[in-house]
Parts: structure tokens; C-alpha cells; sequence
């Protein structure tokens, strides 16, 4: 593990060189952007008998606004891997059951599955229902980046004259710095964790992975789990997996 977290720390800092950003906040020179956390690395993602990476886009509020700063590896699994299942919230619902899913057969988790896929249940209501028959560490057997690296600077924590949250709402902060660079980043962070399995959490996404070297590496390009509108029925954990393993 301390391997891997020091082979990424070296693309970091190639990062970090290249875009002017300070190493202990991650803040951009002369800019309202933060560099907004390093991967997440599950516990057991190193051994695990099928490693699975997902890539997700941007993270869902400024979650070290307080300190100003990135989270590190540590922080980040702790974020992304806690094994409270009352508190997923529908992207992390989603990643539990997709992680579920894919981890089956290698963990003897087909029962699991199966409870989360026969109801007419969202994810996130899906995983409470059954939260005493479910695994709770599913979520240490895998890892997690972020698509678009940068936050805005209090992202989700500013409210308007009405007390509303600003800033909140998805695509606020889905934009690239430095494509290339950070898509250089991105291939090597993918060489580094060699994922078997790559769950891509965005058709907007689908794209940027036609650029990448990906050979011998199973990719599934789906919607995100917290979809709404006219497409919220991918909410449900078997349309989700039927969409993400057919329509790729």
C-alpha cells in the first residue's frame, strides 16, 4: 500500500509543479481553485480478487473547507469507505451496490445481491432495508477517483440571501484546468492501482476513455447513481447494472 500511495504521490507532485498549486492546500496560484483530494484506496483494495476503480466526477462539496486544504489518502477512505450503511448517500448507495455486484461471485456475495436487486427499491432505500444482512466493509475492496480534480473554493457551504446553499448543484465544478495534464494524471493514477475492473460514473465521460491506454481491463460507462429526472429509474440497482453492463 505505502508503495502505491508514494508512486501516486510522484504524479501529484508532477501536477502540483505543472499548475502552480501549493503542496499543503492544494490551492491554485492567483485562483478560487483547490485541488480537492487524492485517491481513495479501500483497505482491502490491494488483495482484493477483482480490483475495481471508480471514477466518479466531481466531489460533492468542499468537504475540507474548513482547513482549506485536500484531503489525503487517509482522509479520503475514511470519507468514501465508511461502513455505516444508514448514511450512504445515493452516489455512495450506488457505489456499494455496484462494488456488490461485481464482487459477488470472488466474496460468495450472490445472496446480498440479490436482496438489493428483487425490490422496486432505490439503492440508498434498498441498502437500509437490508442493512442486517449485508456486508459492511463491501466498500474496502475497492478505490475511487474523481473525474474533475478541483473544487471551488467553499463549494456547498455559502448560502444566499434566501439561506439557500450556493454553489451546490451538479456541473459547478466540472471543468478541466489542464486537460491534457490532468488526463496524463489519470493514466498513470489507472497504471499505478491496476484496476481488473473500471466503473465510469458519467456517459458525458465516455469520451476522455478513447484517449486513455486501457488493454485488458474490463471498462462499464454508466449513468451516475444519483440520476434524477427522466432517468431516475437507474436508480434501481438492477436497472443500473443492466444499463452499465449493456449499453457501454
Amino acid at each position: 500500500m505505502n508503495t502505491i500511495k508514494q508512486q501516486l504521490n510522484d504524479q501529484y507532485n508532477i501536477l502540483f509543479t505543472e499548475l502552480n498549486i501549493d503542496s499543503k492546500t492544494g490551492i491554485v496560484n492567483n485562483s478560487q481553485q483547490r485541488f480537492a483530494s487524492k485517491a481513495c484506496i479501500g483497505e482491502n483494495y490491494i488483495n482484493a480478487k477483482k480490483k475495481i476503480l471508480f471514477i466518479s466526477l466531481d466531489m460533492g462539496k468542499d468537504e475540507n473547507y474548513k482547513g482549506n486544504n485536500f484531503q489525503n489518502f487517509d482522509e479520503r477512505r475514511v470519507n468514501v469507505c465508511d461502513e455505516d450503511l444508514n448514511n450512504k448517500n445515493p452516489h455512495m448507495a450506488g457505489v456499494y451496490g455496484t462494488a456488490l455486484y461485481f464482487l459477488q461471485k470472488e466474496y460468495n456475495w450472490e445472496k446480498q445481491w440479490e436482496l438489493l436487486k428483487s425490490g422496486n427499491m432505490y439503492f440508498k432505500q434498498a441498502i437500509v432495508l437490508h442493512k442486517n444482512e449485508l456486508t459492511k466493509d463491501v466498500l474496502s475492496y475497492i478505490s475511487l477517483i474523481n473525474m474533475f480534480n478541483f473544487v471551488t473554493i467553499g463549494r456547498g457551504f455559502d448560502v444566499d440571501k434566501d439561506n439557500k446553499i450556493k454553489g451546490r448543484a451538479g456541473a459547478n465544478d466540472r471543468v478541466f484546468i489542464d486537460v491534457k495534464k490532468e488526463l496524463k494524471l489519470l493514466q498513470a493514477t489507472i497504471d499505478i492501482l491496476k484496476p481488473d475492473v473500471i466503473v465510469v460514473q458519467s456517459l458525458s465521460l465516455r469520451n476522455y476513455f478513447k484517449q486513455l491506454s486501457l488493454d485488458g481491463i474490463d471498462v462499464f460507462v454508466g449513468f451516475h447513481p444519483s440520476v434524477f429526472g427522466r432517468n431516475i429509474k437507474y436508480r434501481l440497482p438492477n436497472k443500473y447494472i443492466e444499463h452499465l453492463t449493456t449499453k457501454r
